[in-house]
């Protein structure tokens, strides 16, 4: 590859309509351009976005966590479709890694939007008990001093987590 990839991650909880979303991929490749957060077209943010990639002859892999925060798919289509429709530099182009946690997502969306992304489905299996203890155990290191977290701590945090799957991401960002 003859440019450079950005990884561009974005929560779509917080960015949810697609003029946010393509405000802050432009921010995110060029911090420097000046444009305004709301009150413009798509087609302006779209044009803006399409030009700042060029003036950086980057291209792009966007993670979209949240994705089913997007109420419409149009906008996966659009950036998808970025390079075939000559918006890019030869070459250049915009990849897309959607996370959410609905498991049905991928099946309400338009077929020609998955068929344009190339879509994909992975499943993550829940983690283990020495999964989320190994976890854990790098967190506390991170976090603390050595000794000041002690074993009963760790076991008390695990055996919550056992009874409570869907908390992990809640109790690994203590």
């Amino acid at each position: 590859m003859d440019h450079a990839l950005k990884w561009i991650c974005i929560s779509c909880k917080i960015r949810h309509t697609k003029n946010s979303i393509l405000y802050e991929m432009i921010k995110q490749v060029d911090p420097k351009t000046t444009v305004p957060m709301k009150e413009f077209s798509l087609d302006y943010y779209y044009s803006v976005l399409w030009k700042v990639i060029k003036e950086n002859n980057v291209s792009l892999v966007v993670i979209l966590d949240e994705i089913d925060y997007l109420k419409k798919d149009d906008f996966l289509y659009n950036i998808s479709r970025a390079g075939e429709s000559k918006f890019l530099n030869s070459g250049h182009f915009i990849s897309t890694i959607g996370i959410s946690n609905d498991l049905n997502y991928g099946e309400n969306l338009d077929p020609r939007v998955k068929s344009s992304m190339n879509f994909k489905d992975f499943i993550f299996p829940l983690y283990d008990t020495y999964q989320i203890r190994m976890i854990l155990c790098d967190r506390v290191k991170l976090a603390f001093n050595k000794g000041f977290i002690i074993e009963e701590t760790m076991n008390l945090c695990l055996q919550s987590q056992l009874n409570h799957m869907e908390m992990l991401r809640k109790q690994l960002n203590f």
